[in-house]
């Protein structure tokens, strides 16, 4: 928490450096979903951790998991992998 405050995050669109209070990283995390949500609507799906004999059923998403991706030949690789 206290290396977080003081190093920040840099944006690169900006190239600043986002700074944030030790009660704005706690207040972030209060509020920050336990799980990511992968589609839109009905399709929405979380992705939680799977423990060995789980009763929940296995999935998993195509892509670049919602990160950037700067050319089409990188985000065809991605695909064909």
């Amino acid at each position: 928490m206290e290396f977080y405050a003081n190093v920040g995050t840099y944006c690169p669109d900006t190239e600043r450096i986002i700074k944030f209070t030790e009660e704005e990283i706690k207040e972030a995390l209060a509020m920050a979903p336990s799980a990511p949500v992968f589609g839109e609507g009905k399709e929405a799906r979380k992705l939680v951790a799977r423990k060995p004999e789980s009763d929940t059923s296995p999935w998993c998403f195509i892509g670049a998991g919602g990160a950037p991706v700067s050319t089409e030949e990188l985000f065809v690789s991605i695909m064909e992998a």
